[in-house]
């Protein structure tokens, strides 16, 4: 059996992360079981609530605020969104970043809307949505994510992909694609998915194809 059938059979455990770096989406798009464990408990300061797009200065990073957990271990299920004017704030920095991107006019609409919309209590509500306005971009891609019923125990997990997202995590370089501001500093690593589907649309598909085929799990 070829490496890339064994490696479809074996089951992954991904967090659920917010507007996921590439590495994430790559991780996601080359297994045909994954599952993303919404029991562990939350970790702070990791791409959980958190994602880095590229602006006029290069790469920016963009928090979204939760409730305090008052120091006790909270399932990531149960994280609330703190209230406060972020969604405004945050949809702004997307929108000075890349509304001269080629493809930004395709998603405005329905981005604004998930961050207009409070109705979203939950920080794990508010990454699966943003999984869902990715998904029509990435053919191959299902318009759900598979959720664990419980806790997925290490024991039961044969690759378990939970802890390699916070920002000091080492990737593999990426092939290049033009980004917006290219002309001011250099291409910028494992950004989110966000800037592939902004500068490339529904070639971003091909592009994680092609960077597939040079990656090679942690």
């Amino acid at each position: 059996m070829p490496d890339a059938e064994k490696r479809n059979l074996i089951t992954l455990v991904l967090p659920a992360c917010c507007f996921a770096p590439i590495h994430w989406y790559l991780l996601f798009y080359r297994r045909a079981n994954t599952i993303i464990d919404t029991y562990e408990n939350y970790r702070k300061q990791t791409f959980r609530n958190r994602f880095e797009i590229c602006s006029s200065q290069g790469r920016q990073t963009i928090s979204i605020p939760v409730a305090g957990q008052s120091g006790v271990k909270t399932p990531l299920k149960d994280i609330r969104l703190s209230e406060g004017n972020w969604r405004k704030i945050h949809f702004a920095s997307i929108r000075s970043a890349y509304g001269k991107s080629a493809f930004f006019i395709h998603i405005e609409e329905e981005l604004q809307r998930l961050f207009d919309d409070r109705s979203v209590h939950f920080l794990i509500d508010f990454n699966e949505q943003a999984f869902r306005l990715m998904a029509p971009f990435i053919t191959q891609l299902p318009a759900h994510w598979t959720e664990s019923r419980r806790y997925v125990e290490k024991k039961q997990v044969i690759t378990d992909g939970r802890d390699w997202w916070e920002p000091a995590q080492q990737w593999p370089a990426l092939p290049s694609y033009p980004q917006v501001f290219s002309d001011r500093h250099p291409f910028l690593n494992n950004l989110s998915i966000l800037d592939v589907i902004m500068n490339l649309g529904p070639e971003t598909s091909r592009y994680l194809d092609t960077a597939s085929s040079h990656f090679v799990d942690p």
